[in-house]
């Protein structure tokens, strides 16, 4: 039985990467039943329950090292994970404070050191602001055995930062969500959840999903903006709203879309044509639920791909350019619009996607079955890679790697023992602060202690007693003293 590992933002709570996921195994399995899967997950066990997997935590170094000697390739996406929207530190490889960049390279040098092919599996790419980030970024897409990339957005950016002319094995395909089913289980629970909100079946289904965004306004500036769109269009219209969740995190507001919802709905203040979804449901029953709406708008890039899934018209808000790329490939590029929205255009495209209904479906049915063909295509180049490797590691490449480990071990110690040092510094102020204190103290107590400091407590007291604080005395008094000086300075 081949082995793959699974490496990818899984176990977050994320809808769209958790569809991926589904979509990439469900894919997989019905070409070769016998392929086994290990995921590298936030949360393992809770992964292993949802995709009848086996789970690794992604931050356990020796058991992902483990994983990865074992398997018999290493396989590194979909989803947007190659971006430095929050920076990329370089010494965070092999530790558990990797993020980002630094996470999926780990993998694939432990993959390299183990000489256990990886592939890149229809990935995003960008922004690729710093130097550093666009250099890891070349590097580990030029190592790869086969790179493909969801969007020409991301090519070019590959090109951009040196890889041109680009290297047969990087090519461009599709997101793997594309490929993603619902079961009739999925599509029975759907229908009976829309029935339990209240959302009468012949009154139009406007599914709305945002997350929380704050580059270059924060959500309290274009929340309101975005509302009164909604509200005009609900009105004009007569439709109701279903607000769904992508992700419910803990990792703050960047992962709460159920918060930013309900922010939404009381700011488009109908609670009678709107209802908020409280749980992030599984990628078939999301993906259901949004076939029973009838037109979607949405931040999310996998709430437009699900919505795609069952031709529906789809409104995209631009947050990133992966929003409008998609939509763009879709043929839908007049149905675009920047997050800090002009309400009446927005109103205007959600009116003329509901009239078009019917003439968008076709146009997007034609699309997303092109791409879920391009999915199956990658499957194909991905399983000849697979069933070449032979689990014989190169000593080559693990003493290259052991090497390099040594030195990043040597730059972490001088790193270390820098603040070991400081640390000394700081605690050796530290005890002379204290004694400094200790003798202020004692001198302290040998003045209070002292005839003269009693006699100066004596005579205050009486001074409060002849002139009360903030008495008339005391203005009076004050009054006396300024006079004085003024006669003496003249």
């Amino acid at each position: 039985m081949k082995k793959i590992l699974l490496g990818g933002y899984y176990g977050g709570n994320n809808t769209g990467d958790e569809a991926i996921l589904r979509a990439t195994i469900d894919t997989f399995q019905a070409i070769r039943p016998d392929l086994s899967f290990t995921v590298v997950s936030h949360a393992p066990v809770a992964t292993e329950k949802r995709h009848a997997v086996q789970a690794v935590n992604w931050r356990d170094m020796p058991a992902l090292a483990k994983a990865v000697s074992q398997a018999d390739l290493v396989l590194i996406g979909g989803g947007g994970l190659f971006m430095d929207y929050w920076g990329l530190d370089e010494d965070s490889y092999f530790r558990v404070t990797h993020g980002g960049i630094s996470t999926y390279g780990t993998l694939a040098l432990l993959a390299d050191a183990f000489d256990v092919p990886y592939i890149l599996h229809g990935v995003g790419v960008g922004p690729l602001d710093s130097k550093a980030a666009r250099e890891h970024t070349r590097r580990i897409f030029s190592r790869a055995r086969l790179a493909t990339v969801r969007d020409a957005e991301s090519l070019a950016l590959l090109e951009d930062i040196g890889l041109k002319p680009l290297p047969e094995q990087i090519r461009l395909f599709a997101d793997l969500a594309f490929s993603l089913e619902s079961s009739p289980i999925d599509l029975n629970k759907a229908a009976e959840r829309r029935i339990q909100l209240g959302l009468d079946q012949k009154t139009p289904l406007l599914g709305i999903a945002i997350r929380f965004w704050d580059r270059p306004e924060p959500p309290t500036v274009w929340i309101p903006h975005l509302a009164e769109a909604i509200r005009e269009f609900l009105t004009e219209s007569r439709a109701n709203a279903l607000l769904l969740p992508f992700q419910v995190g803990s990792e703050g507001q960047l992962t709460d879309d159920l918060q930013l919802s309900r922010s939404l709905a009381s700011e488009i203040d109908l609670p009678r044509q709107i209802c908020v979804l409280d749980d992030v449901l599984k990628p078939g029953e999301m993906q259901a639920m949004l076939g029973q709406c009838d037109l979607i708008l949405g931040m999310r890039l996998h709430a437009l791909i699900l919505g795609l899934n069952n031709h529906i018209p789809v409104i995209g808000l631009a947050y990133d350019s992966k929003i409008a790329s998609l939509m763009k490939q879709a043929g839908l590029g007049e149905f675009i619009s920047p997050v800090l929205v002009d309400h009446q255009r927005l109103t205007q495209m959600l009116t003329l996607a509901s009239q078009e209904k019917i003439s968008l479906s076709a146009k997007i049915k034609a699309y997303q079955e092109k791409m879920q063909a391009l999915v199956n295509e990658n499957i194909q180049l991905v399983l000849p890679i697979l069933d070449a490797h032979r689990s014989v590691p190169s000593y080559a490449n693990l003493h290259g790697f052991l090497i390099e480990r040594l030195a990043q071990m040597q730059t972490m110690d001088a790193v270390l023992l820098e603040k070991e040092t400081r640390i000394q510094a700081l605690s050796a102020e530290a005890v002379e602060a204290r004694n400094q204190a200790t003798l202020l103290d004692l001198r302290l107590k040998e003045i209070e202690s002292s005839k003269t400091y009693r006699l100066a407590l004596l005579v205050q007291r009486l001074r409060n007693v002849l002139i009360p604080p903030n008495s008339r005395r005391e203005t009076w008094l004050r009054s006396l003293q300024t006079l004085s000086s003024r006669k003496a300075q003249h």
